[in-house]
């Protein structure tokens, strides 16, 4: 035979191969049963295929070629599952699934840093799913979180909304950090978080994680009393063009629009929107009933609030994510302070822009955030300034050592940069900051969550937060935990460098005028938090959640605006017309001390049931009335007092066409103490507020019409005792979404 011939017959033979590989795997549920006709999917594409487990909830994909594989598992009210796995010729790989359901398994990511769910968190964490937000009839964010357990909800104005964690709410609530996708959006002159300044839609927001427990030891010396996390969907999750158009009472007019798309490599989004109500009434009444003083009066407003924001993020490759964001919000209406109402002048704005980068071990944020607002302070009519901004830079590393522990560590940067005409001793603060947090497993069924943040403000000594917690799992998606918490709330910038004066009167005949003086100190502590709280998270069935927490919480070196100096007999102010003996004791300087403590306690309880059509909700917290600790002082101090209880029903269905959803909120009286002087300090009314929302999508599928309502029952309702009353509002349009 020739060797020609002999290269012939060889090209004719079959080719060898390497040996196929397989994947065999079994998906679980509740208590360890097998689950029947789940799908799984193996991509990627050139190689996918898709099975469904068998009676004992198995599935299997043979002959295999080498390489990287993903699994996607999927099944009715479950939580969807992803796992990458990486296949050698002739190998068998194992596979385990445990799919919990939907609510339960929920992925969040405020708790620590890292992957947890609803289950095994290690502190108390509520979710407001995509669902709930995208049938709601509340029109904000801050609106969403009204009917979560341990939330204290206060609506002053148009646009003038606080929100507070566990312990009171009131004007320019400061003790919750408030974030958006991990960006604070915490204003640093008050503190306080201006709602309006979110540039994303509810339509654009996909959970928003609540963690009320204070959180300092993992986001920093602003979480005294907890985090509220509002995480947004990606470009790919809004692809095409959505939005929607709607009119409705107290002239309120709302739109958006939202156009994203993608590519193999990359993907983008750019939203616009545009939202406007007149001003609610006013009783003008002080808490006796008697009228308010002239002095006192002052034009309501409502709010225009103009905003846009882009998007473009590189993510094909879906181990690790770059993104590029930024937007423009406009600001108007009334801000409420202790000082009464401020109104934001036309032209006022909050901007940021943001870099991301994000891998499975690793997360990377880079922002600024700018708020430039000339604002008038009514009562007293002074014209005042302000523009900040804040340069931040955030790191999260997550690591694996040794046998199971999972060790989460980072640090932060942030410099405020500021011109404000209220403090103009002072342009700018630094803080920084490192923690470190570690997760291990001392028995099969204990985790062990130990950790701890230091913190430096260049204006405050520097600070150490710890935490430890331990969770006990006895059984499948039933959890024990008891947390420790030490938490720290900087001073603002208002409380470290305010510099402004005051006209004050008294009443002679005829009336004498003169000045009083706001000074800021920077030799202020920041406040602190010791705080424990045991609770339970448990699956009863496979559509039914349940979450119990009772906590303990003790504020020291609380924040008080007090006078420290004083005219009196002898020391009469300038100008005084009469006989000095005669001075009364008048305020000369007020300034910020650190006084005392308030201690807090309570219990919160949830329950989140959820079937293919119809999503059911409630919640009830307990709040004890808080007691004023070590504030012995010679002027009269008084805190505010939030309601003791609170309960919320609420439901969600969606038959054919149509989507129903509605909630019913009752919240008990308040006592409130911090606004102007001691005659208008008092207590608000218990209410009930029921709102409700209907939408049925049209035939041409992407037109759906809708009707919304809030305080339903057209309540006279009053949520803090200097602000507006909030009646009935009915709003209707259509939206529509091509995708």
């Amino acid at each position: 035979m020739s060797l020609t011939t002999l290269v012939l017959l060889l090209q004719l033979l079959p080719p060898t191969s390497a040996p196929s590989a397989q994947i065999h795997g079994v998906v679980r549920g509740l208590f360890g049963a097998p689950l029947e006709n789940i799908q799984v999917t193996l991509t990627p594409p050139e190689t996918g295929r898709t099975t469904v487990t068998d009676a004992n909830g198995e599935f299997r994909f043979d002959s295999l070629p080498r390489g990287p594989y993903r699994l996607d598992v999927h099944g009715d009210g479950l939580r969807a599952l992803t796992q990458t796995v990486a296949v050698e010729p002739g190998a068998q790989r194992e596979i385990s699934f445990e799919m919990l359901p939907a609510f339960a398994a929920t992925a969040i990511v405020t708790a620590s840093r890292g992957s947890d769910s609803l289950v095994s968190a290690p502190a108390s964490v509520s979710v407001i799913g995509r669902e709930e937000i995208e049938t709601s009839a509340a029109e904000t964010a801050a609106e969403l979180l009204r009917g979560a357990p341990g939330v204290s909800f206060t609506q002053i104005g148009a646009r003038d909304v606080n929100v507070t964690l566990r312990n009171s709410t009131g004007v320019l609530a400061n003790s919750t950090l408030v974030m958006v996708d991990g960006r604070s959006i915490n204003q640093p002159f008050y503190g306080a978080v201006f709602w309006d300044v979110m540039t994303v839609t509810n339509s654009e927001l996909s959970q928003i994680e609540i963690l009320s427990s204070p959180a300092s030891a993992v986001w920093g010396a602003n979480a005294l009393s907890g985090a509220i996390n509002i995480r947004t969907k990606s470009p790919r999750e809004l692809k095409g063009l959505r939005g929607h158009l709607g009119f409705g009472e107290r002239g309120t007019k709302t739109t958006a629009v939202t156009w994203a798309d993608a590519t193999d490599r990359l993907s983008y989004k750019i939203s616009g929107s545009y939202y406007e109500q007149n001003a609610w009434d006013r009783d003008n009444t002080l808490p006796d009933g008697s009228p308010m003083p002239p002095t006192a009066l002052f034009v309501n407003r409502g709010t225009r609030q103009p905003k846009v924001d882009a998007r473009i993020d590189w993510d094909g490759d879906s181990s690790r994510l770059w993104s590029v964001r930024g937007g423009l919000a406009g600001v108007n209406g009334l801000i409420h302070s202790a000082l009464g109402p401020g109104e934001l002048a036309d032209g006022s704005y909050a901007s940021y822009l943001e870099l991301d980068h994000r891998r499975d071990d690793l997360d990377v944020k880079v922002y600024w955030n700018r708020l430039h607002w000339p604002f008038h302070i009514a009562l007293f009519g002074l014209d005042e300034r302000a523009t900040n901004d804040t340069y931040a830079a955030d790191v999260t590393k997550r690591a694996v050592f040794g046998r199971g522990q999972n060790l989460t560590f980072g640090g932060s940067m942030r410099l405020d940069r500021f011109d404000i005409t209220v403090a103009p001793d002072d342009r700018g603060r630094f803080d920084a900051g490192a923690f470190v947090e570690d997760r291990f497993k001392p028995f099969q069924a204990v985790t062990v969550v130990l950790g701890g943040r230091v913190d430096k403000f260049n204006t405050a000594r520097a600070v150490f937060a710890p935490r430890l917690g331990v969770v006990v799992s006895p059984r499948p998606a039933h959890t024990f935990r008891a947390t420790y918490n030490r938490a720290y709330r900087a001073p603002s910038l208002l409380e470290n460098f305010v510099n402004l004066a005051l006209p004050a009167v008294v009443p002679l005949d005829p009336p004498f005028f003169y000045t009083q003086f706001a000074r800021g100190s920077t030799t202020l502590d920041m406040e602190h938090q010791n705080a424990v709280e045991a609770g339970y998270t448990g699956v009863l069935n496979a559509r039914t959640t349940v979450f119990a927490t009772i906590y303990h919480q003790s504020i020291g070196k609380s924040i008080w605006f007090l006078p420290v100096s004083l005219y009196g007999p002898g020391q009469p102010p300038p100008g005084w017309p009469g006989d000095p003996a005669a001075v009364p004791l008048l305020p000369s300087t007020f300034s910020f001390v650190n006084l005392g403590g308030v201690r807090d306690r309570g219990v919160e309880l949830a329950l989140h049931a959820e079937w293919p059509r119809l999503a059911l909700r409630s919640s009830y917290t307990y709040r004890d009335v808080p007691k004023l600790t070590n504030a012995d002082t010679p002027f009269p101090l008084q805190i505010n007092k939030p309601a003791n209880h609170q309960a919320v029903v609420g439901a969600t269905y969606l038959p054919g066409r149509w989507t129903l959803s509605g909630d019913a909120q009752y919240t008990g009286k308040a006592y409130w103490a911090d606004v102007l002087t001691e005659p208008f300090w008092g207590f608000t009314e218990s209410y009930v507020n029921v709102n409700a929302r209907v939408a049925y999508r049209l035939r041409a599928n992407p037109w759906q019409l809708w009707l919304s309502a809030t305080n339903l029952l057209d309540q006279e309702i009053k949520s803090h005792v200097f602000g507006d009353t909030v009646r009935r509002k009915v709003t209707g349009g259509v939206s529509w979404r091509w995708e």
